[in-house]
Protein backbone atom coordinates (compact mmCIF):
# COMPACT_ATOMS: atom_id res chain seq x y z
CA UNK A 1 0.00 0.00 0.00
CA UNK A 2 3.11 2.69 0.66
CA UNK A 3 3.99 1.94 -2.52
CA UNK A 4 0.81 2.78 -4.10
CA UNK A 5 0.82 6.14 -2.03
CA UNK A 6 4.10 7.02 -2.93
CA UNK A 7 3.29 6.33 -6.95
CA UNK A 8 0.15 7.81 -6.64
CA UNK A 9 1.48 11.32 -4.43
CA UNK A 10 4.31 11.24 -7.50
CA UNK A 11 2.03 11.08 -10.51
CA UNK A 12 -0.27 13.25 -8.95
CA UNK A 13 2.16 16.11 -8.15
CA UNK A 14 3.77 15.60 -11.87
CA UNK A 15 0.11 15.70 -13.35
CA UNK A 16 -0.83 19.04 -11.27
CA UNK A 17 2.41 20.96 -12.23
CA UNK A 18 1.65 20.32 -15.73
CA UNK A 19 -1.65 21.58 -15.65
CA UNK A 20 -1.00 24.43 -13.75
CA UNK A 21 1.86 25.41 -16.16
CA UNK A 22 -0.63 24.86 -18.97
CA UNK A 23 -3.11 26.78 -17.44
CA UNK A 24 -1.28 29.80 -16.45
CA UNK A 25 0.51 29.64 -19.94
CA UNK A 26 -2.94 29.68 -21.65
CA UNK A 27 -4.26 32.61 -19.48
CA UNK A 28 -1.52 34.88 -19.84
CA UNK A 29 -2.21 37.40 -22.73
CA UNK A 30 1.21 38.50 -22.46
CA UNK A 31 2.78 34.96 -23.48
CA UNK A 32 3.37 33.95 -27.10
CA UNK A 33 1.47 30.84 -27.46
CA UNK A 34 3.28 28.35 -29.50
CA UNK A 35 0.02 25.62 -30.23
CA UNK A 36 2.24 22.54 -30.80
CA UNK A 37 3.97 23.54 -27.34
CA UNK A 38 0.51 23.41 -26.04
CA UNK A 39 -0.06 20.06 -27.55
CA UNK A 40 2.91 18.65 -26.39
CA UNK A 41 1.83 19.86 -22.44
CA UNK A 42 -1.56 18.46 -23.35
CA UNK A 43 -0.33 15.38 -24.07
CA UNK A 44 2.00 14.98 -21.37
CA UNK A 45 -0.89 15.80 -19.27
CA UNK A 46 -2.69 13.18 -20.77
CA UNK A 47 -0.12 10.78 -20.82
CA UNK A 48 0.16 11.40 -16.43
CA UNK A 49 -3.48 11.30 -16.10
CA UNK A 50 -3.65 7.62 -17.82
CA UNK A 51 -1.12 6.72 -15.16
CA UNK A 52 -3.21 7.65 -12.69
CA UNK A 53 -6.14 6.20 -13.87
CA UNK A 54 -4.43 2.87 -14.06
CA UNK A 55 -2.65 2.75 -11.05
CA UNK A 56 -6.24 3.79 -9.30
CA UNK A 57 -8.20 1.22 -11.23
CA UNK A 58 -5.05 -1.32 -10.10
CA UNK A 59 -5.61 -0.88 -6.54
CA UNK A 60 -9.63 -0.63 -6.69
CA UNK A 61 -9.53 -3.94 -7.94
CA UNK A 62 -7.02 -4.93 -5.13
CA UNK A 63 -9.41 -3.88 -2.78
CA UNK A 64 -12.27 -6.31 -3.96
CA UNK A 65 -13.98 -3.89 -6.78
CA UNK A 66 -15.31 -5.51 -9.80
CA UNK A 67 -14.66 -4.69 -13.12
CA UNK A 68 -18.88 -3.98 -13.29
CA UNK A 69 -17.65 -1.28 -10.90
CA UNK A 70 -15.33 0.15 -12.36
CA UNK A 71 -16.57 0.14 -16.05
CA UNK A 72 -19.96 1.73 -14.76
CA UNK A 73 -17.53 4.82 -12.82
CA UNK A 74 -16.10 5.27 -16.18
CA UNK A 75 -18.86 5.14 -18.33
CA UNK A 76 -17.75 1.32 -20.41
CA UNK A 77 -18.68 -2.31 -19.68
CA UNK A 78 -16.94 -4.43 -17.32
CA UNK A 79 -15.31 -5.83 -20.50
CA UNK A 80 -13.83 -2.67 -21.83
CA UNK A 81 -12.85 -1.84 -18.19
CA UNK A 82 -10.66 -5.32 -18.20
CA UNK A 83 -9.71 -5.01 -21.50
CA UNK A 84 -8.16 -2.00 -20.71
CA UNK A 85 -6.72 -2.42 -17.21
CA UNK A 86 -7.05 -6.06 -16.54
CA UNK A 87 -4.14 -8.04 -16.93
CA UNK A 88 -5.22 -12.13 -18.07
CA UNK A 89 -3.96 -15.28 -16.84
CA UNK A 90 -5.04 -18.25 -18.80
CA UNK A 91 -5.24 -21.81 -16.99
CA UNK A 92 -6.77 -24.62 -19.02
CA UNK A 93 -9.25 -23.76 -21.31
CA UNK A 94 -10.10 -20.41 -19.62
CA UNK A 95 -8.98 -17.12 -19.02
CA UNK A 96 -9.12 -15.63 -15.24
CA UNK A 97 -8.17 -12.19 -14.14
CA UNK A 98 -5.33 -11.58 -11.08
CA UNK A 99 -8.34 -11.80 -8.40
CA UNK A 100 -9.73 -15.31 -10.20
CA UNK A 101 -12.75 -13.63 -12.03
CA UNK A 102 -13.35 -15.71 -15.30
CA UNK A 103 -13.11 -13.51 -18.68
CA UNK A 104 -14.77 -14.44 -22.01
CA UNK A 105 -12.39 -15.61 -24.59
CA UNK A 106 -12.82 -16.04 -28.14
CA UNK A 107 -12.95 -20.15 -28.50
CA UNK A 108 -9.70 -21.65 -31.12
CA UNK A 109 -12.59 -21.14 -34.07
CA UNK A 110 -13.27 -17.99 -33.22
CA UNK A 111 -16.56 -17.91 -32.15
CA UNK A 112 -17.55 -17.12 -28.25
CA UNK A 113 -19.11 -20.11 -26.73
Amino acid sequence: MDDFRQDLTALSSSLAEQATALAQAAGNPSASLACLDMVRSARRIEDLAEQVLKLCAQQSRDAGHTWRELGDLLGVTRQAAFQRFGKPVITGSAAVDGRGDEVRTPSASGVDG
